[in-house]
């Protein structure tokens, strides 16, 4: 009598449990999985082109007495001459926003190696911290450490690829 009880009790837990549990899916289902903004309101998702717009790039020259190593087909990104200290190589960089809108860079440099390492490429990109704001000049630098101890005169630097992505005017 007693087991019976207790297997009765057993069976009204697991019961009770399956309907408690799809009462909660059903719930689940019935609440939406984003919730929607008004107009005006902060979204709860993020975007990272809007945060990265939110954020002015510095308005610095490329570096002073630096002689253009290379420059992209549109003239909006210009490499300089190549640096080297304790095998790490810098490659200055400058961007040109000639547009009307805000934008965000992404600049991929190349760095070939030639003489007695000649046909060796080595990649690396860096993005510009912020939106450049319309017609002017931001800098940075881009950083080889896999380079090694190639002479900076065996070093070709250009332009592999540039990424802009235009911010939403508001």
């Amino acid at each position: 009598m007693i087991s019976t009880a207790v297997a009765a009790a057993f069976v009204g837990t697991a019961v009770y449990g399956t309907v408690a549990f799809a009462h909660s899916i059903n719930d689940d289902l019935r609440t939406p999985a984003v919730a929607f903004t008004r107009a005006g309101d902060e979204s709860a998702v993020p975007d990272p082109l809007r945060d990265a717009c939110a954020t002015d790039a510095p308005r610095n020259r490329p570096p002073a007495n630096s002689t253009l190593s290379a420059t992209d087909s549109t003239g909006t990104v210009k490499l300089y001459r190549v640096r080297s200290k304790d095998h790490v190589v810098t490659v200055p960089v400058s961007v040109t926003n000639s547009g009307d809108t805000r934008a965000i860079y992404t600049v991929t440099v190349r760095v070939t190696l030639t003489g007695d390492d000649a046909g060796v490429d080595v990649d690396n990109a860096v993005a510009i911290d912020g939106a450049v704001t319309p017609h002017t000049t931001t800098s940075t630098e881009v950083t080889f450490t896999g380079i090694g101890s190639a002479p900076l005169s065996s070093m070709d630097v250009s332009v592999l690829d540039v990424r802009e992505q235009r911010c939403p005017v508001n």
